[in-house]
């Protein structure tokens, strides 16, 4: 009789192991289903190790030097990497080269958060529930800053189901999935309908395409992910055209780079979702993971995929120079326990 599978149990190439060890980073994922922050890291031998965090919805992440951002179901964390926490932690210590602790947690309320930037020490995020993109602020549950000259009014109706963000300078780049002006417009015909938008003019750079995700800035190139068709595009603003750097038959959603590297995360549509049944067979058949594509050939030369617990991927994120990450979850405990001060850190007792 074959044992039960250890919840987050994955098969993953030699070469994503190798890769990992060769770029000296790791990698985070948001799961909003499994509701984890599961970091995924190098480990001796050409294995990895993943760290996963519970905590409630998560979706959008951004990581800026030694801080990051983490949208969940009714609030944006912000965390910085505090690695002398390392030292003294109780469960492993010595055993991190980061540690994010907790900072401050801004309170949104479920406004269905979808993409978030850190931008000039500020917290830009794509605001799905209110069709806008809104700055996280102490002073209310979000300030908009931006929202798409199709929509009237900023109400909660996820009129067109906005959700992705790249920032460049001053360039914002947004997607969604039509340009509907009514409650749940973009649901009836979503393989066709999605817009990337720049925000400052308020132009339409691209139209009619299969639900957009994750744009992304890497080397001063737009990238994009055309979820219902499988594609990786790089993007030409000023000419308004696109080209499709490689094909994956999946429902492919999250996105970072490093050095000529693609990683990219699939997702296993919900059977039970009507939206999801309008995508074709292959994005229903590849378990949820992640795929490495090489930008110079639009190849792909790594994966991980999940056998259990991992069904749908929502951001991805790389973390460079930081071998073993850890995160602080205020979920947990754990994180009350933690004191830093002037390049200094303590762990309190739970007794004190």
């Amino acid at each position: 009789m074959s044992q039960p599978l250890n919840p987050f149990t994955c098969t993953y190439s030699d070469s994503f192991s190798s890769l990992l060890h060769q770029l000296k980073c790791s990698l985070a994922i948001t799961t909003y289903q499994a509701g984890k922050l599961i970091f995924i890291s190098p480990a001796a031998g050409n294995k990895i190790m993943q760290l996963p965090r519970t905590f409630q919805r998560p979706m959008g992440l951004s990581i800026n030097q030694n801080q990051l951002a983490l949208a969940t179901r009714s609030a944006v964390t912000l965390y910085t990497n505090e690695p002398t926490l390392n030292v003294h932690y109780q469960e492993k210590p010595t055993g991190y080269d980061a540690m994010f602790a907790p900072r401050v947690t801004y309170h949104t309320g479920p406004v269905d958060l979808h993409d978030i930037h850190i931008h000039d020490n500020h917290l830009l995020a794509v605001n799905t529930a209110f069709n806008c993109i809104s700055a996280i602020t102490p002073q209310e549950s979000f300030t908009p800053v931006w929202k798409p000259n199709f929509i009237t009014e900023i109400i909660p109706e996820d009129r067109c189901h906005l959700n992705g963000l790249a920032v460049h300078n001053k360039d914002w780049y947004v997607t969604a999935f039509n340009r509907g002006n009514s409650s749940g417009s973009w649901r009836p015909d979503i393989l066709n309908t999605g817009v990337l938008m720049h925000a400052q003019s308020d132009a339409i750079i691209l139209e009619n395409l299969s639900i957009p995700h994750s744009p992304r800035i890497f080397k001063n190139n737009l990238y994009l992910l055309l979820s219902g068709r499988g594609e990786l595009i790089q993007v030409n603003p000023n000419n308004k055209t696109y080209t499709v750097i490689s094909h994956i038959p999946a429902f492919i959603r999250g996105l970072a780079f490093i050095s000529h590297y693609a990683f990219i995360g699939i997702s296993r549509p919900r059977k039970s979702s009507s939206t999801f049944s309008k995508l074709p067979e292959p994005a229903h058949q590849r378990n949820a993971g992640i795929i490495v594509v090489d930008l110079n050939t639009g190849n792909e030369i790594a994966s991980l995929s999940y056998l259990n617990s991992v069904d749908e991927i929502y951001d991805v994120q790389l973390l460079p120079e930081i071998i073993r990450p850890n995160i602080l979850s205020p979920e947990k405990p754990e994180h009350q326990m933690a004191v830093v001060s002037g390049g200094r850190s303590w762990w309190a007792s739970e007794k004190e």
